[in-house]
């Protein structure tokens, strides 16, 4: 849920290479660079590593005072123009033909005071090299110079004459190919490299190399000498030490001796528009656009578009259209085939479901809300052949439906009853009887639904539709939840919910299998005997064959997970394999436990899980054995094929980014497991760093989803082979066209750490201070800094507001290891509250921020941080925006709040110290929005209620919007209120 709004500058464009001057604000000044792409090639372009390198001398990390520096290959000049405003004595250098056009921007950019410490020469490199001193220059720059393979040795030559023991090379650059790492490797024989910047949005990495000394260089190349092999050639031998990295503070015994001691993670800023378009195209002066605004971020028409399908072949899918008519697409056709002959609009249908044989359509019609996932709802069955509904007896209200996998059987969820029926006109037959308020069957209770399976259901076909498995949840000895609903009649009703809270009785879950040709031949399948006798959990249920099942089981505190399978054995289903795991530093899983992926054939799956790393990787399950298939310093997210010869699955190892998402192949072969292949790294790179797919049955089509940071785009795209592009799906080209009219905010990433934040926005400090909102959510394995894209209420404050809204993932967060995300464990409210107010401090530090006006704000999660962060008496808040916030973790569910902190008979002290109420008096010094649905099933109004009693009782003056039978996500006409009460809340807190 990072904050990553539109940038028009990461879409792909070479338009910047085509105008004629790029301006610039740097050292305090306005510079103008003179370009010419056609009559000067590349050399007379200013590339993204040029302005990356301006910003990091002007960062102050590198002493220039005075310093006999040298530039080499410098294009425009634009690093050496910098090096000379900051206070260096620089020669700029490049070949003869450059010289006329480097010497013009010189001389326009640089005052007169300054000209003679700037000087314009010719230097090709490894030639004539004696008209240069031998070690004369205390520091050499290079931005984007290594790009050609055979000017490799003679760069590294030149390097080599220039510099002493003492000089500091700083070289910024793209990695593109394998090339550009075997010069890294090159210079590491010769110098100490070491990497000092990244940044991500640009992919631009800035080196530090010192010459070693002779003996250490000698050494050097003898033992590479020694080492290599006949392909050494390609092989990487620098050693890079990371300054930046995305891992959190460790504690000093567990630090190796080469682990910087950093407070860091991913950062996310969204800036205002003109004054960080640190490059700018020419335009027309008299060309003005209009700024975001509010009333746009309520307007649908200003959003991206995504392309809906379902897959019901290898080689066809359906589309529903925005004229709400059904098409029926063959991959190799270009036109789709009307499925229905009506659109779903003359039903008044909300959804559809199409059976297996594709003989029936389900139309899904009077949609009534019960909690987040789950709904009730009309269910007519339309006979395709004959074009009419069908009369099949199903009741209305129904609370699930699901067609099996295999012909037209169906079953539904009726009362909290589970029913089948083998046809659609055939009788229903009755599964179970027992349903009633406190027991259902086939769908989850509240908190399983909420925190456990994610869903509205709670059954699941086998592959064949021969067997049912179902899920009965008991919730007799649960304690209710109880609230008004007000609606419009003289007395309110009452809301009763069983949710059971933190130490209190939890529901009992029992698992069965039904036999479809035989309703009354029903199994239970018996949890493993070293849970039964306690509390416990049932995760997840999947069919690996007909007669095979494997479901997950975990302990109430969700520490261990047992993964158990089941066998048909005549009637009987009789366990079989178990696999025990379990989390030493936390819980199993991100949330609950990965889903096990089986192969086709059933006979062994593949499972995300911790390696003994702490990273989350695929693992190969085959009886009892686990067999890890990836591994590495970042993490698979999901597995989303798995097919008899390829895993395919999505990781964040592209550019060690957590926040990046690509979609990877591994090929299967027997036991053996190919190295995996990035299928969408290269593509669309600075359009599409936040990729998914959705493949079709046998996984020869997918539909690759790029979900930013540029517009989204969809493509359909065949799996053999190189994976070629069949056709654009949805590019966005209407939203594109709408935001060329409208000022929209920037972006940037970077790392937080002690000495500072790699970002790139430093040009921001040279024109005026301004306000910062830190939008945070920071619960456990969340994720603010991604690179999907998003119009939002950020983009609105950052575009008219001039607000520079960030965000950041410290520790507790998801997606960068155990050691980061379980640094919360058992004590929430610490150190995702400490971390936010450390970056809020440091982006005072960075020289653009005005310390008198910083806010924060948070929904959910991001309000009980928000508060907690507000009631910590730092001084760095001037106000902050809290919805829908825990106050005390005793009034939340037990199956999420147990899962990070125990049961509070287990844990009493961290329960005690992690309550907003605890710190109501800290509140005097901030001005505090309390905002809260009266109909919060979730987060319920009594946490809201509470922080408002503890407020008033320690005499706080604070504002509170209460919203009459709304519930956590507000919705409707509240939706809209609340960001307009929070702009002005915020508007008079920055005045």
């Amino acid at each position: 849920m990072a904050l990553v709004p539109y940038d028009e500058n990461v879409l792909p464009s070479l338009a910047k290479l085509h105008s004629a001057s790029a301006d610039f604000r740097f050292a305090e000044r306005r510079i103008r660079l003179a370009q010419d792409w056609r009559g000067g090639g590349v050399a007379a372009v200013v590339w993204d590593a040029a302005v990356v390198m301006c910003m990091y001398l002007e960062l102050g990390r590198v002493d220039l005072k005075n310093r006999t520096t040298i530039e080499l290959g410098a294009g425009t000049g634009l690093v050496g123009i910098v090096a000379a405003l900051l206070g260096a004595d620089v020669t700029i250098t490049d070949r003869s033909p450059a010289l006329e056009f480097l010497e013009a921007n010189v001389k326009e950019n640089v005052p007169s005071h300054l000209q003679g410490a700037v000087r314009v020469s010719e230097l090709t490199w490894g030639d004539r090299l004696e008209r240069y001193p031998s070690g004369g220059y205390e520091l050499i720059l290079g931005a984007d110079i290594v790009y050609l393979e055979e000017t490799f040795s003679a760069l590294l030559r030149t390097l080599e004459h220039l510099s002493s023991e003492s000089t500091e090379v700083l070289l910024a650059c793209r990695i593109r190919y394998e090339r550009d790492e075997r010069f890294l490797s090159m210079l590491g024989d010769r110098f100490s490299v070491q990497e000092v910047l990244y940044d991500s949005q640009r992919d631009v990495r800035i080196y530090r190399a010192v010459k070693l000394k002779e003996k250490e260089r000698n050494s050097r190349t003898d033992s590479t000498r020694a080492h290599a092999g006949p392909d050494s050639g390609d092989r990487t031998r620098y050693r890079a030490t990371r300054g930046s990295v995305s891992v959190s503070a460790l504690p000093e015994d567990a630090r190796g001796e080469d682990t910087p001691a950093v407070l860091g993670a991913a950062v996310v800023v969204t800036l205002i528009a003109v004054p960080t378009a640190i490059y700018l195209n020419e335009k027309n002066p008299e060309e003005t656009k209009r700024t975001f605004t509010l009333n746009d971020y309520f307007n649908s028409t200003i959003r991206s578009r995504s392309y809906n399908m379902r897959w019901i072949s290898d080689h066809e899918y359906l589309h529903t259209t925005r004229e709400e008519r059904l098409l029926l697409f063959n991959v190799s056709s270009e036109m789709g085939e009307d499925f229905l002959g009506e659109t779903l609009g003359s039903f008044k249908a909300f959804d559809y479901l199409v059976s297996a044989d594709r003989k029936f359509v389900c139309f899904l019609t009077n949609y009534s809300k019960t909690w987040r996932h789950s709904y009730t709802a009309t269910y007519l069955v339309y006979d395709r052949e004959n074009r009419k509904l069908l009369n099949t007896d199903i009741p209305h209200g129904v609370q699930f439906l699901s067609w099996a996998p295999v012909g037209n059987k169906l079953t539904y969820v009726w009362n909290n009853n589970v029913y089948m029926k083998s046809s659609p006109s055939s009788p229903a037959e009755q599964v179970t009887t027992n349903g009633s308020p406190l027991i259902v069957n086939g769908i989850p209770d509240w908190v399983y639904e909420e925190e456990m399976f994610s869903s509205n259901y709670a059954m699941w076909w086998s592959p064949s539709g021969r067997f049912l498995a179902f899920v009965e949840i008991n919730d007799t000895e649960v304690h209710n939840i109880e609230y008004s609903w007000y609606g419009q009649g003289q007395y309110p009703e009452t809301i009763v919910i069983p949710y059971p809270k933190a130490g209190t009785p939890n529901p009992t879950v029992r698992l069965f299998v039904v036999d479809t040709i035989n309703s009354l031949r029903i199994t239970e399948l018996l949890v493993p005997s070293v849970l039964a006798a306690r509390d416990h959990y049932l995760s997840t249920v999947t069919w690996a064959t007909d007669m095979r099942i494997a479901v997950q089981w975990q302990n109430r505190t969700q520490s261990h997970v047992i993964l158990q399978t089941y066998e048909l054995s005549g009637e009987t289903w009789n366990s079989t394999t178990e696999i025990y795991l379990e989390s030493k530093t936390g819980w199993v899983g991100r949330f609950s436990p990965a889903e096990p992926v089986f192969k086709p054939d059933g006979s062994s799956c593949y499972y995300i899980t911790s390696d003994s790393s702490g990273y989350k990787h695929i693992h190969h399950i085959s009886g009892d054995t686990l067999t890890p298939i990836t591994s590495g310093r970042w993490e698979v997210t999901d597995i989303l094929k798995v097919t008899k010869d390829a895993i395919f699955y999505v990781s964040n190892e592209h550019n060690s980014h957590p926040g990046q998402r690509n979609v990877y192949k591994i090929s299967v072969n027997g036991a053996t497991h190919s190295l995996p292949v990035c299928l969408t790294c290269t593509l669309l790179e600075e359009r599409c760093k936040y990729n998914s797919a959705y493949f079709s049955t046998n996984a020869t089509y997918y539909r690759l989803s790029c979900s930013g940071p540029g517009l989204p785009l969809y493509t359909l795209r065949d799996s053999r082979g190189a994976g070629s592009e069949i056709r654009v799906l949805e590019d966005n080209k209407i939203l594109e066209s709408i935001l060329q009219d409208i000022e929209m905010p920037g972006q940037t990433y970077g790392t937080l750490k002690i000495s500072g934040f790699d970002d790139s926005a430093a040009s921001l400090r040279q024109i005026q201070k301004y306000p910062l909102l830190i939008d945070v959510y920071a619960g456990p394995c969340s994720q603010k800094s991604d690179y999907r894209f998003r119009i939002n209420w950020s983009t609105y404050l950052a575009s008219t507001e001039n607000i520079i809204v960030a965000s950041f993932d410290g520790r507790g967060s998801g997606y960068q290891g155990d050691q980061i995300m379980h640094a919360i464990y058992k004590r929430l409210g610490t150190y995702e509250v400490e971390d936010q107010i450390t970056a809020a401090r440091h982006f005072i530090d960075l020289g653009y921020v005005d310390k008198n006006r910083i806010a924060i704000w948070g929904w959910s999660y991001g309000g009980y941080v928000t508060s907690m962060a507000l009631g910590a008496g730092s001084g760095v808040f001037k106000c902050g925006m809290a919805v829908a916030p825990v106050s005390k973790w005793e009034y939340y569910d037990s199956i999420y709040t147990e899962r990070y902190m125990l049961t509070p008979q287990e844990n009493p002290d961290f329960y005690e110290n992690s309550t907003v109420t605890g710190r109501a008096k800290n509140f005097n010094s901030v001005q505090y929005l309390l905002v809260h649905g009266t109909a919060d099933d979730n987060v319920h109004f009594q946490q809201g209620a509470q922080i408002s009693k503890a407020l008033v009782n320690q005499q706080v003056d604070f504002e509170s919007m209460w919203y009459t039978d709304e519930d956590h996500s507000l919705g409707g006409s509240a939706y809209e209120h609340v960001y307009v009460h929070m702009s002005h809340f915020l508007t008079k807190c920055f005045a």
